[in-house]
């Protein structure tokens, strides 16, 4: 049986173009090989220079800026003196991000807020900054005031002293261990990872659509106090237009006494999202123990439009499930999913 070529004769096939290496990538618009080169470190983005002539400053107009793989295995000096170069010669006026994660230990503070003011300066849209190290760094207080910020994550090692906080375009807001920024009108969604009491005390958030809490509180600070009493919905309130929240069992719970949960009742006022627009509620680490079990009843008579409340939970008490089923359930769409390690039930 005779098979028709598919090919033209005397055409050269792509086939003998690749085995005859032509170079097709280079021929690609330098808006491709930039954002070709943005997705990868910009450590790697740098050694594409020794290709060509062509690729030697192709680097220096990705508007990425990523500082993320260092480790203390690389030196503190040789990873600072990298930093300052890449600035140095990096020629785009506008950076989308600039992510900076380093693991190195000993980073200049002055050369380090160099950098951020750099980024700054260049009109950055989302800044990551996360910094191992035993020094506490001072972030610059001009980062508070930026007019750009969209998107703003810090974790470790970082503080401000800033007086005047005002982030009119952030949207999201992602902290790890760090106080909290009061004056985001446009934050939409908010992470915490925290340990300071002080954390639920902010101004309203009538944009916020997300919320992820996993804050804790020190014994000693919530003994003889009543100001943490009922800081999820106190959080809640300020909070106007919430759709899904997540919840972490030490947002309820004090570390040093793990049965100190922070509700004292129902209170005078139920949070407007309960009303009109929560429509996702997690809650892991659930143990059922009393007052997590009334924070749910609340939670669930009141929110008028939820749609699921999934509850993650290592407890195999039958009583739990039995009781959630009889709670009055203010949505009557509303399905609980309850989960146990690799089981699923709906109640």
């Amino acid at each position: 049986m005779m098979v028709r070529s598919s090919k033209v004769h005397g055409e050269k096939s792509n086939d003998t173009d690749y085995l005859e290496g032509k170079d097709w990538i280079s021929n690609l618009p330098d808006a491709i090989l930039c954002h070709i080169l943005s997705l990868m470190p910009t450590k790697n983005a740098v050694r594409t220079r020794i290709l060509s002539t062509r690729w030697k400053s192709l680097w220096a107009s990705v508007p990425i800026i990523d500082l993320r793989n260092y480790r203390k295995d690389d030196g503190p000096g040789s990873f600072m003196d990298f930093v300052d170069r890449v600035l140095l010669l990096h020629n785009s006026p506008n950076l989308t991000k600039f992510l900076l994660h380093s693991g190195c230990g000993d980073e200049n503070p002055y050369r380090l807020n160099s950098w951020i003011s750099t980024a700054i300066k260049r009109h950055v849209q989302e800044l990551v900054l996360s910094i191992t190290s035993e020094t506490i760094f001072e972030l610059p207080r001009h980062l508070f005031t930026s007019i750009d910020l969209v998107v703003l994550k810090l974790s470790y090692g970082f503080s401000w002293s800033a007086l005047t906080v005002s982030l009119p375009r952030l949207k999201v807001l992602r902290l790890w261990f760090l106080d909290f920024l009061d004056d985001a009108p446009s934050l939409e969604t908010l992470e915490l990872e925290d340990e300071l009491s002080s954390v639920f005390e902010v101004d309203e958030l009538p944009a916020l659509v997300k919320a992820n809490f996993s804050v804790w509180f020190h014994g000693d600070d919530y003994e003889g106090s009543d100001c943490h009493c009922n800081a999820v919905v106190r959080m809640l309130a300020k909070a106007s237009n919430v759709q899904h929240l997540w919840l972490d069992d030490t947002t309820l719970k004090d570390r040093k006494c793990c049965d100190m949960c922070l509700w004292g009742g129902a209170p005078v006022n139920v949070p407007i999202c309960l009303s009109l627009s929560l429509e996702k509620l997690e809650f892991r680490g659930f143990s059922g123990c009393n007052k997590e079990m009334k924070l749910v009843q609340y939670l669930l008579e009141n929110a008028m439009v939820l749609k699921k409340l999934t509850l993650y939970s290592w407890s195999r008490n039958k009583k739990i499930k039995t009781d959630l089923q009889k709670y009055k359930r203010g949505s009557s769409t509303c399905q609980i999913e309850f989960r146990h390690q690799f089981s699923v039930e709906w109640l």
